[in-house]
């Protein structure tokens, strides 16, 4: 094109953003501003989504002040973009005075400021908001109710939904795998079933990953026989529902259960790997557990942090200095990610080496200097 204005340079960013492509979306917008064409209302909603797509960059200011610049704070659209980016990298404050600035709320602008305070773990913030929405949907709900479930408030997010399925809203699948597992995770056994009852009343037990997570929460309330059962009568071919009752049988000390069941899967994962390695490390079978570490590893499926977690600790178990250099040596070169549980792991498992202690502990803390505070390793 000889000439490019805002209509052009909108419709070409807008073609991105709706194909997917967010990163391409904003270096043609960035095109636009070097050149000084001015964005209008369109071009900011779709910028503004594909800013949000690739993380937010801490653009969100930015972006707020170009809004103000060009006038366009009375399109709803443009708003909530904002008010997501907010919320999405968690700057509630900011969030909490545009929305309240907003001379427009749609249902979505609601539900936006709404999930930011949820999945801050500011519930009961999260539930002034809730009660403001005048046009709830089912998002408002399961969005209210999933901030009590994360939060393990129980009674509370029962107690919501019950005020939903008097206003006429059914559940939808997600919401019941959240109840689920949530059911699961407190061993709430009869509200638990309840929900099961409400899957089976609404055909959401045909999918796949409510069948595992139904499995799971039978398991985690310690009543093995039903998990057994609903691993029977659900389907054999998706490999959540092994690892659901793998995982379930380890809880419950099965171990030797869980391996037969592990030897017949027709296809692993690493989270089916790793819940059996973890069962072994866990009953005091080390030496069982980096043999079927060495397995998976001549399978060609990589371990996690989550594997690695119950490899260190095995080998720590059984005082092998060879094994523990060269499972530290593996975590730095397999880039695997360091977390608490790991870091503190190989802390343990490098006192079981005093005559390597420092030279082990400077790898260590090459690998992770921010974990050693935490322990009170330094000053």
């Amino acid at each position: 094109m000889t000439e490019r204005n805002c209509v052009s340079y909108t419709t070409m960013i807008m073609g991105l953003v709706q194909k997917g492509f967010w990163s391409e979306g904003i270096w043609v917008f960035r095109d636009m501003r070097w050149f000084g064409v001015g964005p209008n209302e369109v071009t900011m909603v779709n910028v503004i989504s594909a800013y949000l797509h690739c993380g937010g960059i801490k653009v969100d200011k930015m972006l707020h002040g170009l809004v103000l610049k060009i006038g366009v704070t009375g399109f709803v659209h443009v708003c909530t973009n904002l008010l997501h980016l907010y919320c999405f990298r968690g700057c509630l404050k900011d969030a909490s005075v545009l929305f309240n600035e907003m001379p427009e709320k749609n249902v979505v602008s609601w539900n936006v400021m709404l999930n930011g305070y949820t999945k801050a773990g500011l519930v009961d913030l999260g539930k002034e908001v809730f009660e403001q929405i005048v046009d709830k949907d089912v998002v408002s709900w399961g969005t209210i109710i999933d901030g009590y479930l994360q939060a393990a408030r129980l009674n509370d997010a029962v107690k919501i939904y019950r005020e939903m399925l008097y206003t006429g809203l059914r559940p939808n699948d997600i919401m019941i795998v959240d109840f689920l597992s949530t059911c699961g995770q407190v061993m709430s056994n009869f509200e638990g079933k309840q929900f099961h009852g409400v899957a089976v009343k609404l055909g959401f037990d045909l999918l796949d990953f409510i069948q595992a997570t139904i499995i799971h929460f039978y398991a985690a309330c310690g009543a093995v026989d039903l998990a057994h059962l609903q691993f029977e009568i659900g389907n054999k071919d998706h490999v959540a529902c092994w690892n659901a009752l793998i995982a379930g049988l380890v809880r419950n000390r099965k171990i030797n259960e869980a391996r037969d069941l592990f030897d017949h899967m027709p296809a692993r994962d690493v989270f089916s790997w790793s819940s059996m390695i973890s069962g072994y490390s866990q009953s005091e079978q080390p030496d069982l557990a980096l043999g079927l570490f060495h397995e998976m590893l001549a399978s060609g499926v990589k371990p996690n942090e989550i594997t690695m977690v119950s490899v260190v600790s095995s080998i720590a178990s059984l005082g092998t200095l060879k094994e523990g250099r060269w499972a530290h040596d593996y975590i730095c070169k397999s880039s695997i990610p360091l977390n608490d549980n790991l870091s503190a792991t190989l802390i343990d498992m490098s006192e079981y080496f005093p005559d390597n202690f420092m030279g082990l502990n400077t790898k260590l803390i090459s690998l992770s200097s921010l974990s050693w505070p935490m322990f009170g390793l330094t000053d």
